[in-house]
């Protein structure tokens, strides 16, 4: 079993895409690291459950200048150190549905033609799933909020 919640993983894939995006893709990427073109499609994929190394993440952000996926590693680090801080539902729930209004809205023009393009799928995709990597992050935060009351309650 992992130690960290599966959405603080999640934000790796992600990361991951728009580092190699920076980078021109995979094909790009490839060449600047030791990893080979289909590691590279791998480390991207959703569905691949392999992360990418942390050597090759070290030659792609010296290359493009943007430390996107360490600094996600030393942000989820400090907060990880950081005593749990009580979490307000009613705030983490209308920044999702920023994100869901964003969704509906891009899904609402792409289907203004009729037709979805491959391009407006994958958007649409990426976009559902931030939306679920934030319900997942909302569920462990108040999970782990909820676990901590427990301990605290059963002390007193």
């Amino acid at each position: 079993m992992r130690y960290l919640a599966r959405a603080d993983y999640a934000p790796l894939k992600n990361l991951a895409r728009e580092l190699v995006r920076l980078c021109g893709g995979g094909k790009h990427a490839a060449e600047i690291s030791r990893a080979c073109e289909s590691s590279i499609s791998g480390y991207v994929s959703n569905t691949s459950p392999q992360f990418m190394p942390i050597d090759v993440v070290a030659d792609l952000e010296a290359h493009t200048g943007q430390r996107i996926i360490s600094q996600y590693l030393v942000d989820l680090t400090n907060e990880l150190s950081s005593p749990v801080r009580e979490v307000n539902p009613l705030l983490m729930a209308a920044a999702l549905g920023g994100d869901l209004g964003a969704f509906c809205v891009a899904a609402t023009q792409a289907m203004e033609d009729g037709h979805l393009t491959n391009q407006e799928l994958d958007d649409l995709i990426k976009k559902a799933e931030t939306i679920l990597f934030s319900v997942q992050k909302i569920h462990d935060s108040l999970s782990k909020y909820r676990q901590q009351r427990r301990v605290s309650n059963a002390a007193e």
